[in-house]
């Protein structure tokens, strides 16, 4: 009788949400998540440059993949923005592509809310 009064009270606390939630005070876990891949012109030399990269963001968020995955047009958009406004010089070099990771987290973190990108990884590049 003891047991069955004991996994009521666990049972009604579970489903009201008392025990086994995440706690909000709790470090939000870091993953990294695919964003595909981009394709598009860079500026300058009328267009006969482009572009194709893959990119993976490490991110920090309770729900992180749901808000990706709910702003992922957005996002895939601002991407897209900011590789169309380079020059071939600027990112053809090592450093030029850092600048490049820390202009894409820049423009990918106005876009979220709940949710933080640490860092942007270029995974694959093809400039030609």
């Amino acid at each position: 009788m003891l047991l069955v009064l004991a996994a009521g009270i666990l049972l009604g606390l579970y489903l009201t949400g008392r025990i086994w939630t995440p706690d909000e005070d709790a470090e939000p876990p870091v993953r990294i998540y695919s964003l595909g891949e981009f394709i598009t012109n860079l500026s300058g030399d009328a267009g006969h440059r482009f572009i194709r990269v893959r990119i993976d963001v490490e991110v920090v968020g309770h729900r992180a993949q749901r808000e990706l995955d709910e702003k992922r047009s957005v996002i895939r958009n601002r991407i897209l923005a900011v590789l169309r406004s380079c020059h071939y010089e600027e990112v053809e070099d090592d450093v030029g592509m850092e600048l490049l990771a820390e202009r894409l987290e820049k423009g990918i973190n106005t876009v979220l809310d709940a949710t933080t990108v640490t860092r942007v990884l270029v995974v694959e590049m093809v400039i030609q």
